[in-house]
This record gives C-alpha cells, structure tokens and sequence, in this order.
C-alpha cells in the first residue's frame, strides 16, 4: 500500500526517532543459532541454538525456492542455495535481512550444494548436470566447470581437512573426492553408501559422518575414506547432519521438521529438540556463530518498535505487512547513521475500537517478525479530547468514534512495557506505533 500523506509534525518526529532503533538481531543468550533449510517450504527457519526456540523464517517475499545448503562465506555474510530457481541469494546473519542474489540459473542448474574453499571461491554442486562448478568468490561470476560427471551431487558437500572436497552423490550411492586445486578425482567411496545427502567432520577430526536418506542411516569413515562404524540404522530418511559449538551432533529428516541430537558412540537417539512450527521437506541443518550483545530485534529480551500507516474501515484500523516495519542496523546519538538503517516487514495488524476506552489488537507475523500471530486486548490510556467526545455522545450515537483510537493504549499489568501510540488522520488513514518484545519474552511476564 502506497500512499502520498502530509504528515504532521509528531508523527514525523516519531517516525524518524523510530529508524535509530534496533542493534541487529540475536537470540536469547546464546552464541549460536540454528538454521533448518525446509525444501518444500522454500524458507529457511532459524532457532536459538541453545534452546530450540523458534526465532523466524528468513523469507518472506518468495525468494527462496526449495531451500538447500546454508553456508557462511568469507565476507560473513550466509548463503543459501535456492535450488528451484537456480539461485545463490545472501542473508545478514546478524539480522536475518536479505542481501542479494549472489549467482543465478544462468551458471546453474538446481543448486543443492555449497562449499567455500581454502581460495576464498564458492563451489556450488549442480545438481541435474552433475557438475561442481567454481565461482568467484567476491563476485559470483563462474570461474570454471571445476568437475563433471557426479550423479546427482547433493546439499552436504564440505572441504575436509586435508583441502579435498567431499561430494555426496545422492543418485550414484557414492562420494565422490576430488583434489581440491584441480578437481580430479581422488576417491570414489562406495561402501555401504545409500542415497547419501550429506557429508561432516567430527570435531578435530579427518573422521567424517554421512546421512544416508536410502537406509536411514548414519555412518562413520576414516581420514582414507574407508567405512569405520554405524552410527545409527535407525533415522528414517535423514537428511541433514551437523555439529554444535559444544560438540553436539544433530540430525534432521525430510519426514520429520525437528533437529535431533544423536549421540555419535552409542547411536542413541533423543527427543525433538527445536520448536515444530510446519517444516516440510528438511534438507540441511547449519550452526552459525554469532554475537548475544547485539540482541535487540525478534528472538531478543530487548524492547523493539514497529511503525505503519492504515486504512480505517469502519471501527477498524488495517496496517497490511508491507506498511508495518521495524528496524535494525543503527544505533542512536552521535553514532546514528542513516545509511546503516535496515527496514523490515513486521507483518499485519488489525486493531478495532469496541468502546471509547478498549479496542482489541490482532497481529500475523509469520514470516517476517517471528512472533506468530496472536492479538489481546487495549485499554487507553488518559483522557484526550477524542475520548471525551466519544463518552459525551455516546460509542453508540457518536458519528465518528475512531477519533477515540487517538492516543496511548496499553494491553493490562500482563503486557508491562508494551504499548501503542495511535494517530487518527483526517483522510481515513492512521498511524500506528507499537513498541514491543519479541513473544517469547512476553510469555515469561
């Protein structure tokens, strides 16, 4: 919704103290967060690390289509190969905002896997041709068709210790190793191997793991590439394998959209441990570093704003999610800078007026804030000359009770700290400002 408004001195005020708010974003006491790429969703979801909590979908425009490895490149920035459409797009991990579109399906055909070398290049697995194919690391410009030949090179590709580059071939029921300066062959490993997805080194290790989505299985090689021990037999269509900071290994499969940890000498498996919240088609879990103090933002304890402009119908103020954003990236005071600013799209909100002093509050943020939808209901706050108005005539005789929405509302003793500034306008629309918490500190209180 666009709209060409004159603003009044206020609410331009209040607009511009909202775009210094929000650090970045960062879950809750935790140096970690875990990311879920879901294919079939075509998004990739992002937990607290520590806790399995659910944070938010990266995607909310579309962009991601059959999501499959997530890497983290030399520039800091994550990277997603979006195999539907060919696409290699770039995220902020500190804030989860979309970046830009790295390479495109005109060098590739289904991106499954990414792997970052010692060079500083990417090497993307092309799945349908069975290519490997080198791209400029700073640029996303094909370098090279690194190697061929490879029936259906998937998500899990890594670089090992020793500088070559593992390659599970999910169609061949091997993996392929090839030098990792020339991309000659060095290896072919076949034993045991059933549609394996994904290949990971143990912490300080040569050994790797492999996912096996055939067998359902997990299974240990040696540094030579020789099979050492299972894991596990019992792990239905896993796909994803990888380690937490603390050395934790978790597993993830398409049949089932929740990480799991697997202990890697017993093969016992535990419970569920991230929130479930609709994953369809699990193909590649990552662990990502980050830093906790910059935890302003969704997923945080910390205090964040949205602000937008709606449409008024009838006792009803509308704010669609392209016009209800928050913030993140600036800081205030003499460190403000504009150009650091980052918008995001918060979600929709409805807020109704049911007296001349309580209205009711609704809100979707899936995808985009990473609270959900939820709504409770408001109380004004002090008398204005609107809300006077609205009690002299009556809610029910008064000809224009919106006006009432005008002023400070908050949501009871159980939503301290929140709150919403309303501004009804003269041409049908009105501005609202809600500073809020991210919902899972809101549960607490």
């Amino acid at each position: 919704m666009k709209m060409n408004i004159k603003y009044r001195p206020s609410i331009l005020l209040l607009l511009l103290l909202f775009t210094a708010n929000v650090k970045a974003l960062g879950p809750i006491n935790c140096d970690q967060l875990m990311l879920i790429s879901a294919y079939w969703s075509d998004n990739v979801y992002a937990f607290n690390a520590c806790d399995g909590e659910f944070i938010q979908k990266l995607d909310s425009e579309g962009r991601i289509k059959g999501a499959q490895a997530t890497r983290i490149g030399p520039d800091g920035l994550l990277y997603i190969a979006s195999e539907k459409n060919g696409k290699i797009l770039r995220y902020d991990p500190k804030t989860l905002e979309y970046i830009d579109e790295f390479a495109a399906s005109t060098l590739i055909n289904e991106p499954t896997g990414l792997a970052f070398g010692p060079d500083g290049n990417l090497y993307v697995a092309s799945f349908s041709d069975g290519k490997i194919l080198k791209l400029n690391g700073n640029t996303g410009t094909l370098m090279s068709e690194f190697a061929s030949g490879i029936d259906g090179p998937d998500a899990g590709m890594v670089f090992g210790p020793n500088g070559n580059l593992y390659v599970p071939a999910f169609n061949g029921n091997n993996i392929i190793v090839l030098n990792g300066q020339s991309g000659n062959t060095v290896k072919t490993i076949s034993d045991g191997l059933r549609k394996p997805r994904v290949v990971t080194f143990e912490p300080d290790s040569d050994r790797f793991l492999v996912s096996m989505w055939g067998s359902g299985s997990i299974a240990r090689y040696n540094g030579s590439g020789d099979f050492e021990s299972s894991v596990t037999n019992n792990f239905p269509k896993v796909t994803g394998l990888a380690h937490r900071n603390d050395g934790t290994l978790f597993a993830i499969s398409d049949s089932v959209g929740t990480a799991i940890p697997v202990d890697p000498l017993s093969g016992e498996i535990g419970d569920n441990f991230n929130a479930s919240v609709g994953i369809s088609g699990a193909t590649f879990i990552t662990f990502i570093d980050i830093d906790p103090s910059l935890s302003d933002g969704p997923g945080s304890t910390n205090q964040f704003w949205a602000v937008g402009i709606g449409e008024i119908t009838g006792l009803t103020i509308s704010i669609d999610a392209d016009s209800f954003i928050f913030t993140t990236g600036a800081e205030f005071g003499d460190a403000f800078d504009p150009d650091k600013v980052v918008r995001h799209s918060f979600g929709n909100i409805d807020i109704s007026l049911v007296s001349c002093e309580n209205a009711s509050m609704n809100f979707n943020t899936e995808g985009n804030a990473g609270m959900g939808y939820d709504g409770y209901d408001l109380y004004k706050i002090g008398q204005n000359i609107s809300m006077s108005n609205c009690q002299q005539d009556g809610f029910d005789l008064a000809t224009t009770p919106t006006t009432a929405l005008t002023g400070a509302w908050y949501g009871g003793q159980e939503r301290d700290g929140e709150g919403f500034f309303i501004d009804v306008l003269d041409n049908g629309l009105a501005v609202v400002a809600w500073f809020t918490y991210a919902l899972a500190e809101a549960a607490d209180r």
